[in-house]
């Protein structure tokens, strides 16, 4: 049932500008990241409640690549993906998580489910480091520090997430 709440909200965000995506692989695909979110959710060490590394997920996943599916697939410009260090919609630097870059890379369940695996550990880890989900998300956010300016707009979408997971 957490999969599919997921995937209601995914549905519900706004795609991002000029993909183009049709609207049926667009659902087959979001389900292919929600179900890796939930997955990914259960398998993780997170120091919180497991909805809440849920709603983290999603959000994160929204503001790093609004679920494109372009950069899902790992055909990013020059100018994305961390000129080239970050893979999957979550944006996760493989080199962080001893992930081969290629395993996260595509949009298959398996590419999709290593690509949250490993962002749920970073936000693990930061939650750990940083006490509180605004901190876990800043840390994502800048690799170092828990506090960073943007971390109040994720939290506040994992917030609205969490009200309906």
């Amino acid at each position: 049932m957490t999969a599919f709440k997921l995937w209601l909200v995914l549905m519900a965000l706004r795609p991002p500008y000029g993909e183009g995506e049709p609207l049926g692989d667009r659902a087959l695909r979001l389900w292919t990241v929600a179900t890796a979110i939930d997955d990914a959710a259960l398998e993780t060490d997170y120091p919180g409640e497991p909805d809440e590394l849920r709603a983290a997920l999603l959000a994160v996943g929204y503001y790093e690549s609004r679920y494109s599916r372009r950069i899902h697939a790992g055909d990013c410009h020059a100018h994305e993906c961390d000129d080239g260090l970050a893979v999957g919609p979550w944006q996760v630097w493989p080199l962080w998580y001893d992930v081969e870059q290629s395993r996260g890379v595509g949009t298959s369940w398996d590419a999709t489910f290593v690509s949250a695996r490993a962002a749920a550990q970073a936000l693990a880890d930061g939650r750990r480091r940083c006490g509180t989900l605004d901190g876990a998300l800043a840390a994502y956010a800048t690799g170092t520090s828990c506090d960073w300016h943007g971390a109040n707009r994720r939290a506040r979408l994992a917030f609205w997430v969490g009200l309906i997971l």
